[in-house]
C-alpha cells in the first residue's frame, strides 16, 4: 500500500478528482484523495490560521465566481531518510533553521486547502510550495494538492533551483521532471478555464534553452482565443513601483533585479509590454515577495501579489 492510499484510509468523506496537466497543460485524470475528520469542517480551527484577504476583480465574468489564491507556502520538512541521505552536512543546519522560521507552513497550507475544498472553488498557488527538495516536502505538497479539488499551479524559484541554496551544474530538466511528479499540473505551462475565464499559469523563473521564448508563443496562443485572461506566475512583473519596492525599500542589487522581478529587460520585457496591451488581459496573480501588494500594470490591469502562506496570508478573490 502506498503512502497516499494509507493516508486516505483514515480520512473518510466524499472525494474530489484532481486534474493534472502534461507538458503543455492537457488535462488527465489524477488521483482521488478523500478529506474529512474533526478538523475538516466549516468550524475547523485550521481556518483561523490564515487571514483570507477578500478582493473583487472585474474580469467581465458572466457569473461571479471565487478562487483562493495563495503563494509561498515554503513547506520545509525532512524525514529520517532525507536527513540520513543528505549530500551535505550543512543540510541539517538548514533544516533546523528553516523549520524554525517557517514552522506554520503546513498548518497554514492545510487551511488554504480546506477553505477551497469547503467552498468548492479552485485553489490557485503561485509558486514556492516547498522550501527545498526533500521527499517529505514532496509528499506533503502532493497530499495537499490532492485534497484541494481543482488546483492551478505556477512554478516558483525554490522548486526549480532544486535546493534553497543554489547548486552549480544543476540538471534543470531533471529537476523539472522530478517536481512535476508531485505538482497538480505541468510546472512549465498550464491553462485552465474557471467560470469562463482563461487562467494561464507559466514558469517565469527559468531561463535556459530559450524556454521563455517558447512559453511566450504558447501564451500568445491562449490570448488569441479571445477569452478574458488572467496570468498566474511567481515573480511579479517589473514596474516603476515594483522596482522601487525592491531597490529602495528592500535594498535589492540593481544588477540582480531579475532574481526579484520578471520582465526586467530583453524578450521578457517585450512580452510583458505586449500582454499589458491586450484588451482581454484582466489581472495578474503572483507571489515571491511574501507580502500582499497590488501594482497597476496599465489603466485596466492590476497585478496582485499574494502574501506568504507560512506567514498566514492568502487571497479570497471574487471575479465578477
Amino acid at each position: 500500500m502506498d503512502r497516499r492510499s494509507f493516508l486516505g484510509l483514515g480520512l473518510g468523506a466524499a472525494a474530489l478528482g484532481v486534474l493534472k496537466g502534461d507538458a503543455w497543460g492537457a488535462p488527465a485524470q489524477g488521483d482521488v484523495v478523500p478529506l474529512g475528520g474533526p478538523l475538516g469542517g466549516a468550524d475547523s480551527p485550521l481556518l483561523k490560521k490564515v487571514n483570507f484577504t477578500k478582493l473583487t476583480i472585474d474580469v467581465g465574468a458572466k457569473k461571479p465566481f471565487k478562487v483562493i489564491h495563495c503563494s509561498d507556502t515554503h513547506v520545509n520538512m525532512m524525514n529520517v531518510s532525507d536527513l540520513i541521505g543528505a549530500k551535505r552536512a550543512k543540510d541539517l543546519a538548514m533544516f533546523d533553521r528553516r523549520l524554525k522560521d517557517m514552522l506554520a507552513s503546513v498548518g497554514n497550507f492545510a487551511a488554504c486547502v480546506l477553505k477551497a475544498r469547503l467552498e468548492n472553488v479552485p485553489l490557485i498557488h503561485s509558486g514556492d510550495a516547498w522550501d527545498y527538495h526533500s521527499e517529505e516536502n514532496f509528499h506533503l505538497v502532493e497530499d495537499a494538492f490532492g485534497a484541494a479539488g481543482e488546483v492551478l499551479y505556477a512554478m516558483g524559484n525554490h522548486e526549480i533551483r532544486g535546493h534553497w541554496e543554489h547548486e552549480p551544474n544543476i540538471d534543470n530538466e531533471g529537476v523539472r521532471r522530478r517536481c512535476d511528479r508531485h505538482l497538480p499540473n505541468s510546472s512549465l505551462f498550464c491553462a485552465r478555464q474557471f467560470g469562463g475565464i482563461n487562467f494561464v499559469a507559466f514558469d517565469n523563473c527559468s531561463k535556459w534553452n530559450g524556454i521563455q521564448a517558447k512559453l511566450h508563443t504558447r501564451i500568445k496562443a491562449e490570448f488569441a482565443k479571445g477569452l478574458p485572461t488572467v496570468l498566474v506566475m511567481h515573480k511579479p512583473i517589473m514596474t516603476a513601483a515594483s522596482r522601487k519596492w525592491c531597490v529602495e525599500d528592500h535594498h535589492a542589487p540593481e544588477n540582480n533585479l531579475g532574481a526579484y522581478l520578471y520582465a526586467v529587460d530583453g524578450i521578457e520585457k517585450t512580452f510583458a509590454d505586449w500582454c499589458c496591451r491586450q484588451p482581454n488581459l484582466k489581472a495578474v496573480l503572483c507571489g515571491h515577495f511574501h507580502e500582499e501588494i497590488q501594482w497597476k500594470l496599465s489603466d485596466t490591469v492590476t497585478q496582485y501579489v499574494a502574501g506568504a502562506v507560512y506567514k498566514g496570508n492568502a487571497y479570497e478573490i471574487t471575479f465578477v
